[in-house]
């Protein structure tokens, strides 16, 4: 039988007090009789109540089937420790961020819980974190060891040397090539180990459009999600690279113009559908499931996945994300879902614990994974040989220059968000020149964030 730390303690002090007993006692005593060994039975029971069980919670929005390396980890996690109860409790994402702050606002946490992309900050300001690389230097549990991760997904969940996540899924900026469609057109594929041009993707776009058959050729997601490659390309970027606070001279760059002014030539040229444009499709997945678009940016290529699960009659792969002139580098970005445990759980150790066995049945689940794995050996078997498409992502977090989404650094990406939306519909829509509206935008973000934090 196999026993925890604390019922092998506990066992122990019961064994040294029967040993010192045994001691004391006369070498013959006298004969017991029943009763009176019936009530030294009965008080050796009272003395020795049933240990309590533990109660423990992971708190997650992903159901299945994206959830299922989760599920798995959790479920590894009971097999581990029997005399734990543990909960694996998923909320609508909607309602997910509201529900962690009111639990941990009336001191119940989740001993564990899913980060996305953008909330970093928030919650590790919220006391929604706490540094995991202490416990993780002690425990020999799966998801633990911080050097099987790729080092820049690694880095990207610390914050001034603290880990505050163990990465569980990596975004970035990409595209899916309907493979397909392409073979059928005879149109070259773009590469998926390569740098293209905007002229090449523009070039591919064209050759795949089809108003008649509704086929765009492309879709590029303009919200501040899924773009920061390209305007770090560019030289652009939302805030200040120090702070992480102001918006002026920065979020209305001449780098950032150029990229929007990019996306209305694709927009106004009828390669890439207007803002609402795809809704007859269901919107971008629907329009990339049902063949009405060859060329689908993507944050991590969970949507081949669910082509994969729906059994759609395509073939796909990847492509990175173009650059603007063969002779610039492309500077791409990551963004991350990561496994977090917040201040204030019962047992911090146990905790991490838990938040490594999630982290690792997540990033070793091979089957038909919706997101590349965080670790090195699953990350490079998916790309490489089982599922080539996310070559154009591993290239991406193995380069030199790869940075942060700037999103999981600031505290306000609620309102950049809109501030950046409102800023592409205020252009595409109503015919606003590039650069008004992107100063519209970043004298509105510093006012808000302002008011806000006043």
């Amino acid at each position: 039988m196999n026993y925890s730390r604390r019922q092998f303690l506990k066992f122990s002090s019961y064994a040294m007090t029967g040993i010192a007993l045994a001691a004391c006692s006369p070498s013959s005593p006298a004969p017991e009789s029943a009763s009176q060994a019936d009530a030294a039975a009965g008080g050796e029971a009272e003395a020795q109540p049933a240990a309590e069980r533990i109660s423990m919670v992971y708190h997650s929005w992903t159901a299945e089937p994206e959830g299922n390396g989760e599920k798995i980890g959790v479920a590894n996690f009971a097999e581990a420790n029997p005399d734990i109860d543990i909960e694996h409790r998923v909320t609508p994402f909607d309602d997910y961020w509201k529900a962690l702050l009111t639990d941990a606002g009336i001191g119940e946490p989740p001993d564990a819980y899913l980060m996305n992309n953008f909330n970093w900050q928030l919650y590790i300001d919220a006391g929604m974190g706490i540094d995991l690389l202490p416990s993780a230097a002690i425990l020999d549990t799966p998801g633990t060891n911080v050097d099987d991760y790729i080092p820049s997904v690694l880095e990207g969940c610390k914050r001034e040397g603290k880990l505050y996540g163990f990465p569980k899924a990596i975004n970035g900026s990409a595209f899916i090539i309907n493979k397909s469609m392409f073979d059928e057109k005879g149109v070259a594929l773009p590469p998926d180990d390569a740098d293209w041009t905007y002229a090449d993707f523009e070039e591919a776009a064209a050759a795949m459009t089809d108003e008649e058959a509704k086929i765009f050729g492309c879709e590029v997601t303009t919200g501040h999600a899924w773009i920061p490659t390209f305007l770090f390309t560019l030289g652009g970027r939302y805030l200040d690279p120090d702070e992480h606070r102001y918006a002026e001279g920065w979020l209305n760059s001449e780098a950032n113009a150029e990229w929007v002014n990019w996306i209305k030539k694709l927009t106004d040229s009828g390669l890439k559908p207007s803002p609402g444009g795809l809704d007859a499709f269901g919107g971008m997945t629907g329009g990339m499931l049902g063949g009405n678009i060859a060329i689908t940016h993507t944050d991590g290529f969970q949507q081949v996945a669910q082509a994969v699960r729906e059994d759609t009659p395509y073939e796909w792969s990847g492509a990175r994300t173009p650059i603007p002139a063969a002779d610039v580098e492309l500077k791409p970005h990551i963004a991350l879902h990561g496994v977090m445990v917040p201040q204030g759980v019962k047992d911090v150790l146990k905790a991490v614990e838990l938040a490594g066995y999630v982290t690792y049945g997540a990033t070793t689940d091979m089957d038909r994974p919706s997101k590349m794995s965080t670790r090195k050996d699953f990350a490079e078997k998916q790309a490489l040989t089982d599922y080539p498409h996310f070559r154009a992502l591993y290239d991406q977090v193995f380069a030199n220059n790869v940075q942060l989404h700037e999103g999981a650094l600031i505290t306000h990406v609620d309102i950049l968000g809109e501030e950046w939306n409102q800023m592409i519909e205020r252009v595409l829509l109503d015919g606003m020149d590039t650069m008004e509206s992107l100063n519209v935008a970043a004298e509105n973000y510093d006012k808000r964030v302002a008011e806000k934090e006043a």
